[in-house]
């Protein structure tokens, strides 16, 4: 071998480990929390509903005094300006969920959802006293995609929280009572499924993004996947 090829595998080799180096670095790296993120019972709950087609849902409340701490942190480790919205939620049920719900009570002959389905969904929630839903924060996750030949990013606390995946349930069954005659077969709701599945649930709280926030529809799945810093 020569002295050039020897010199290009150096290169080569050294370049790889750098680059194998920052990816531990990231891995290994902490996000240091604010614990004021975890007090839902101190803010107000929020109901979310109107006449646009992304007006219905329903989100748990949180202070938004804990985010600019971490959004500071990932701003110093990757570089990255993040906006965001000047406040802090776990969305539990989403506009499009909402809409299939809709569509599946409106298809079928269930009572009518224009008037009263956000109201007993947003019932339901404080029944179940959503404000002071106990959760956990497993990791910071991280999303990005390439938006007008740039690859922007949205980061956001990866949680875990069965009691939200029990308000989810409430909220199917709410429909599956309006169709009493119908409960046992598992058939008909499968199309309910479809748009709503309460099972398929990813609960995060958004941090900050570069350019706007990245959904499911973008491909952005906010679950372990996507853990780019531990948390402590």
């Amino acid at each position: 071998m020569n002295r050039l090829s020897i010199l290009g595998t150096l290169l080569s080799l050294a370049s790889s480990c750098a680059a194998t180096q920052k990816s531990e670095l990231k891995a290994n790296h902490t996000i240091n929390l604010d614990r004021r993120l975890y007090q839902g019972e101190t803010v107000p709950f929020i109901p979310h509903q109107g006449s646009g087609p992304f007006s219905n849902y329903l989100a748990m409340n949180l202070p938004f005094d804990g985010v600019p701490s971490i959004s500071h942190q990932i701003k110093q480790d990757t570089g990255d300006q993040l906006k965001d919205r000047g406040e802090a939620h776990i969305t539990v049920l989403t506009p499009p969920e909402y809409k299939a719900i809709e569509g599946f009570l409106k298809r079928h002959g269930g009572s009518d959802p224009d008037s009263t389905l956000i109201a007993r969904i947003n019932e339901i929630a404080l029944e179940s006293n959503i404000q002071s839903t106990r959760f956990n924060i497993n990791c910071v996750g991280r999303a990005q995609k390439s938006i007008s030949g740039r690859l922007e990013a949205t980061y956001f606390l990866v949680v875990d929280a069965p009691a939200l995946f029990e308000l989810r349930k409430s909220i199917f069954n709410l429909v599956v009572e309006e169709f009493p005659d119908r409960a046992s077969d598992k058939g008909f709701f499968e199309e309910l499924r479809e748009g709503f599945d309460p099972k398929s649930f990813h609960p995060h709280i958004t941090i900050g993004f570069t350019k706007r926030d990245l959904h499911l529809s973008d491909g952005a799945v906010k679950d372990q996947s996507s853990c780019l810093y531990s948390v402590r």
